[in-house]
């Protein structure tokens, strides 16, 4: 979807350009796109070997915060056991070998 610049002439505004606001200030490259309801998230992922890697870290990020709102909230958890417990559910969740 662009967005159209108008100029005006005289009493009434013609239009005169239209700009794709995705490509305004996005150097090209690869990015991973993470679309939420009411929300599109952008990326940069400078090798796309990465983009797994990167969209996990992301959903690990969202999970975090959503947690620590709520643990902190309930008011029986420190932030460190709160997060040495998401850590280790990443873990589980996206990392094959832990020995590694």
């Amino acid at each position: 979807m662009g967005e159209v610049f108008y100029r005006k002439v005289g009493k009434r505004y013609i239009p005169v350009a239209e700009s794709d606001v995705m490509s305004r200030g996005m150097p090209s490259g690869c990015y991973l796109v993470i679309v939420q309801p009411g929300l599109q998230t952008y990326r940069i992922c400078l090798n796309p070997e990465y983009a797994n890697f990167v969209a996990a870290m992301e959903q690990f990020k969202d999970d975090l915060k959503s947690r620590l709102v709520h643990l902190i909230s309930q008011g029986n958890m420190s932030v460190n056991d709160i997060v040495d417990r998401a850590m280790d559910d990443f873990i589980d969740r996206y990392v094959i070998d832990r020995d590694s």
